[in-house]
């Protein structure tokens, strides 16, 4: 049986550590100067401070303060602090779950093409997860994510072809998203690619190939 990714991915996100924080200078100086800078208004700052308070690695652990902060760097669109702001709201770690303002920065980030924002937008529609279920929303931001290079997007596309879900339809399709997704070594894709191959005709094999050598120009 073809399987999909059915998780909802709740992972927060970071990014390299650059600006206020320095090798060379203690923790305390790191987070003055974090500090500084977010209250500057400079939103990469206030996202790693939203980081900073969250991990509690250069001081204690405040999950208020790394709202507090992740929020004033979404409210300047910062699309890693939007995510991360949907990913601790929906949780409800250290902070009250409310799924309703965690749905409203995922949309957020994901009309920023963000692509696991997007992913993670289609898997809601996709099970009705917070939202009305709608196959075909999912398709397409499946589709925008996919043509970011999102393998978990990939994979669930090739569902979707599979078994009709919101598109019509086509297994040449489908072969294709699962080998495109098995190109970044996703293991359910690789399961998907070798059931569905077995399910195809010489003709669809051969139109399968063409899809994707056409997918590889259009998004290397």
């Amino acid at each position: 049986m073809l399987k999909r990714l059915t998780l909802i991915l709740l992972l927060l996100i970071s990014v390299p550590a650059q600006a206020c924080l320095s090798p060379i200078k203690s923790d305390e100086e790191n987070l003055q100067q974090c500090l500084d800078e977010g209250h500057d208004g400079y939103d990469y700052a206030q996202f790693m401070l939203g980081l900073i308070y969250y991990y509690g690695d250069i001081t204690d652990r405040d999950y208020l303060k790394s709202i507090e902060w992740f929020t004033k760097a979404s409210e300047q669109g910062f699309v890693f602090a939007q995510y991360n702001m949907y990913v601790l709201l929906s949780s409800g770690e250290g902070v009250p779950k409310n799924i309703p303002l965690a749905m409203e920065w995922l949309n957020k980030a994901a009309a920023q093409d963000y692509e696991l924002a997007q992913f993670s937008l289609a898997q809601r529609f996709d099970f009705g997860e917070g939202v009305a279920q709608s196959h075909s929303k999912a398709f397409q931001l499946y589709l925008k994510a996919a043509e970011q290079g999102h393998a978990g997007a990939q994979n669930n596309l090739g569902i979707m072809y599979d078994t009709g879900l919101g598109v019509v339809k086509n297994k040449a399709r489908a072969h294709m998203f699962f080998y495109m997704a098995s190109l970044k070594n996703e293991p359910i894709a690789v399961k998907n690619l070798a059931i569905i191959e077995k399910e195809m005709t010489k003709t669809e094999l051969t139109l399968a190939k063409e899809y994707a050598n056409k997918w590889m120009e259009e998004y290397p």
